[in-house]
């Protein structure tokens, strides 16, 4: 008699998260906040990718099945992999033309950072991140406004060594569009419905 061992078939798994870094075309690594560890997921000709680049930091859903097992470790295999459109859309530098006031010069970095060139003083660009609609993200920061008017009262010998008032800041959040405008791509902030600003992406030299 010949023994036979039966298999049941294996549910597939969906998983979203963002893409970790050490993912490359055989691979993907998947950081999701249902597990303490980074899940890695074997990419094959029969894998089914769409949607955006499989680059660090980005969003994607992922379906996969466990397959062979090697050396007690069960290596789960990807059957789909869907990347968010907008996220390597708006990774790079953004800088708006030289007549603008005020200038602003941002890079978008993968890790939802942004690194500022300009302006350097009353506007502060900190975090921006995905806002699930396509082409749109948020950008956070601080404005540093004037220090607020109090009623004057008469000056005193001892006033002159009080320090100045210091000026508030104020945090923010607000919507950004990405776009085309003839053959660049532009980024264009909308901080109130009459106020706008039009960036252009920055080409690496």
């Amino acid at each position: 008699m010949v023994a036979t061992a039966c298999r049941s078939d294996v549910e597939p798994v969906v998983v979203t998260g963002y893409i970790a870094a050490g993912s490359d075309d055989t691979a993907i690594i998947i950081s999701h906040p249902d597990s303490l560890l980074p899940v890695r997921i074997a990419i094959t000709d029969a894998t089914t990718i769409s949607g955006g680049e499989l680059v660090a930091g980005n969003i994607a859903e992922v379906i996969y099945v466990p397959t062979e097992e090697k050396k007690g470790v069960v290596l789960p295999k990807a059957l789909q992999i869907t990347a968010d459109k907008t996220f390597p859309r708006a990774l790079g530098r953004w800088a708006s033309r030289e007549d603008q006031r005020p200038k602003i010069d941002i890079e978008l970095l993968a890790d939802g950072t942004i690194k500022q060139f300009s302006p350097t003083d009353i506007l502060t660009y900190s975090s921006w991140r995905l806002t699930g609609e396509e082409d749109m993200i948020e950008l956070r920061g601080t404005l540093s406004l004037p220090p607020e008017r109090k009623k004057e009262k008469k000056k005193t010998a001892s006033d002159a060594e009080l320090t100045p008032p210091s000026r508030r800041l104020k945090s923010f959040c607000i919507t950004a569009e990405i776009g085309i405008d003839g053959n660049r791509r532009t980024l264009i902030i909308t901080s109130t419905k009459s106020r706008k600003a039009k960036l252009y992406f920055v080409e690496e030299q």
